[in-house]
């Protein structure tokens, strides 16, 4: 039965007779930024009037405006999802994650907010960090917040027991599972801290994390240890303490775990995964070296071109090129990218920070980024080879919002226009509507999922 309907949806593709573009976004070019998405956050805020118990003093803004960073969750729904969580500090304290769905071009709500219908949740968050239902109490996250691929979880490496306190760190792992919209709680780290730099290992499926101020050590945390209840395990120090705000990716060529102490030292460093237990080392950079000291700025790994991008405001980006020879030794050299000279869009940093909000997305080969809860997703590219395409190990239904949860926030109707694109679209270029080929493409998003949901079953059975 499952061959003839996958035959059925590979006819449909043959018929329409014009060539198939695989994704919304195979007409951008290097150096052009798009408007990509076709609704904000706070379209799918579940509580517009805030006037509900998880609401505190900012609302949804929180989620973003409050010092919080983002993952890029690569095996959601089609194309993957940019995913966005937090408050705390009294801003905003729902639960909530949101995810913008890259197949869709829709923010929706991943999961209800937990709500005791009184005053404030406040109070009834735990000692590990979550309200009753499980789910996270929101904090401000900086960066250290990721995905982990292979279960298909956003993870928050350390949220808080009081999210009225600011500067407040359970030092648990909380997990959200986009499969079920389930939470977890995970295992405690040794010693808890706040504002640090993380990142996700694709080498050994595992965690970094380093703090600020004065808690040097970088931990890693592995989800599968202990029967997969994970656990946190302690390594080397760092050169020198690092400030808040700063940025963390793995170079998985070298096996590095790269940081930038952009709000202290403007240095950049890194630790040799390969003997983590040893001081990180102080690395050499030359050419545009300038955004090394841009606090809080987007940083990620470019796998493709085997390089770093980094990105602090405006339209400019910042090219990381690792030395050919030794890279303790050799120059790791900065280079400005500027925009194409037509490019007439361009994006604006939040006034607190951007943190892991700024993401590489493998199935498209670009970069995507988000501001403000109220403002749109924005997408370039660097280079012009092709992405993955359409992700054969999706965790969420065809093409749609990921999981069932999702799908199912997305359609409530608590927060006015959820799930559905506004009748304009300019500005995007992209609206799956007015593209040639728009139901061929919708097809291949629901021939992916099928796949997709095939294997993931095949996998856990």
């Amino acid at each position: 039965m499952r061959t003839t309907w996958i035959a059925v949806v590979f006819s449909s593709l043959l018929v329409t007779g014009h060539s198939v573009a695989a994704t919304p976004y195979d007409d951008l070019t290097p150096g052009h930024w798009r408007v990509i998405s076709n609704n904000t956050i706070d379209d799918v805020d579940p509580c517009p009037e805030s006037n509900c118990a998880y609401t505190a003093v900012e609302g949804v803004s929180a989620v973003i405006d409050d010092w919080c960073g983002g993952a890029l969750a690569s095996g959601y729904g089609t194309l993957g999802g940019l995913v966005a969580w937090g408050g705390g500090h009294n801003g905003y304290f729902g639960s909530e994650p949101y995810i913008f769905d890259l197949g869709t071009q829709l923010w929706v709500r991943a999961a209800e907010p937990y709500d005791n219908g009184g005053s404030s949740v406040a109070p009834d968050c735990a000692d590990n960090g979550t309200y009753p239902d499980l789910s996270a109490c929101a904090a401000h996250t900086y960066d250290q917040v990721d995905y982990q691929p292979t279960e298909n979880r956003f993870i928050i490496m350390s949220g808080t027991d009081d999210p009225v306190c600011g500067g407040c760190s359970d030092g648990y792992v909380h997990a959200f599972d986009f499969d079920d919209g389930s939470w977890s709680v995970g295992p405690q780290m040794p010693m808890p801290t706040y504002g640090a730099t993380s990142a996700y290992d694709p080498n050994r499926d595992v965690f970094w994390f380093l703090g600020a101020y004065s808690y040097p050590p970088l931990y890693r945390y592995d989800p599968a240890a202990n029967g997969g209840t994970g656990a946190w395990t302690e390594h080397g120090n760092a050169a020198q303490p690092i400030d808040i705000d700063g940025a963390g990716i793995v170079d998985p060529v070298r096996d590095l775990f790269l940081y930038l102490d952009a709000r202290g030292s403007g240095k950049l460093f890194a630790f040799d995964l390969k003997n983590p237990d040893t001081t990180s080392v102080e690395l050499t950079t030359a050419g545009d070296t300038a955004i090394q000291t841009n606090g809080a700025l987007g940083f990620d790994w470019d796998p493709v071109e085997d390089r770093a991008v980094a990105w602090a405001d405006g339209a400019d980006l910042y090219v990381l090129a690792p030395p050919a020879g030794d890279w303790r030794t050799g120059t790791w050299t900065w280079t400005l990218f500027p925009p194409a000279a037509d490019n007439d869009v361009v994006p604006a940093r939040n006034p607190n920070g951007t943190y892991s909000r700024f993401r590489y997305v493998p199935s498209v080969n670009a970069f995507v980024l988000v501001s403000s809860t109220s403002g749109p997703v924005w997408m370039i590219r660097v280079s012009d080879k092709p992405g993955t395409g359409t992700n054969p190990g999706s965790g969420g239904a065809a093409g749609a919002g990921g999981g069932s949860t999702g799908s199912s926030a997305a359609a409530s109707g608590a927060g006015g226009a959820q799930g559905a694109a506004p009748d304009s679209g300019e500005g995007c270029g992209c609206r799956l509507a007015e593209r040639d080929g728009g139901a061929r493409l919708a097809l291949l998003a629901i021939l992916g999922g099928i796949i997709a949901l095939h294997r993931r079953r095949r996998a856990r059975a």
